[in-house]
């Protein structure tokens, strides 16, 4: 009997300016935003760096109380508003509808469903304009 992982699990991609983020088993909303405000914090320059998360093994689901969190908490991290790209690997209708009714409503975010990460990360490393002089702090 094999007993399945509970994790979330980070990968740093500097050269494409994004962090990925695989979801397993069963994990919460305040879980996954601790993680992400430690991930951003190690990062030099973290107003660059979209997400991409693979749900693809994610048993639970998230409340939209956890999407509007991390909607909120994105500025903060950025030090500026910026558009935050947010690129979800899933190929379960419901989670890709949950996803496109709960993106709609967010403020500086931008999120599509892929069904592989390859696709996602081709949807990420399109350019985000960025202002010159823009303050990032």
């Amino acid at each position: 009997m094999t007993s399945r992982r509970n994790a979330i699990s980070v990968e740093i991609h500097p050269e494409s300016h994004f962090v990925l983020f695989k979801i397993q088993g069963v994990a919460y909303g305040k879980e996954l935003l601790d993680i992400t405000e430690r991930t951003y914090a190690s990062l030099t320059e973290p107003w660059r760096y979209n997400r991409l998360y693979d749900i693809r093994q994610f048993i639970n689901v998230l409340q939209f109380d956890d999407f509007a969190a991390m909607a909120e908490q994105w500025p903060r991290l950025a030090g500026r508003v910026r558009t935050l790209k947010v690129a979800i690997v899933t190929e379960d209708p419901v989670r890709i509808a949950r996803a496109d009714t709960f993106t709609r409503v967010l403020p500086n975010v931008e999120a599509r469903t892929f069904a592989t990460i390859e696709t996602a990360e081709t949807w990420l490393a399109e350019e985000v304009p960025v202002k010159a002089g823009a303050s990032h702090g």
